[in-house]
């Protein structure tokens, strides 16, 4: 299962930087194996922790971090405003046993991507999951 999951992640991330000529980046090891820079302010990552384990995580790294201002339970979504930055978080279960987490953060007005920000957070929440 795990080699299907790593050949599935690596095929479509190879097939969006053909698409779009984006640069990925593996960001680090952790309980997601690492997290991927889709973009100039997003990352993600996957983790055999359950939905609800992932969620709360978030939930703590951000409440001690700034001030939580939407949660959407059903939809995996949290947002919250952290140091100047608005941080977007979504945790979707995407087969039984794996859970997607993706970070995305930006500064100024939501102007800016802020790339260092959703590292933090993401490395963050995936040491609160260890």
């Amino acid at each position: 299962m795990n080699k299907n999951l790593f050949r599935s992640v690596s095929s479509l991330l190879l097939l969006l930087l053909t698409i779009n000529g984006c640069a990925v980046m593996i960001l680090g090891a952790g309980a997601a194996g690492g997290g991927y820079a889709i973009s100039r302010d997003e990352i993600e990552g996957f983790t055999e922790r359950s939905q609800e384990t992932t969620w709360h995580a978030a939930q703590e790294v951000l409440r001690g971090s700034g001030a939580i201002i939407y949660t959407d339970p059903g939809r995996g979504l949290i947002e919250a405003d952290v140091q100047n930055s608005r941080v977007s978080i979504e945790v979707l279960q995407v087969s039984p046993k794996t859970v997607r987490l993706h970070v995305k953060a930006r500064k100024f007005w939501r102007m800016f991507p802020d790339m260092s920000r959703a590292q933090e957070i993401f490395s963050r929440i995936i040491n609160e999951l260890k």
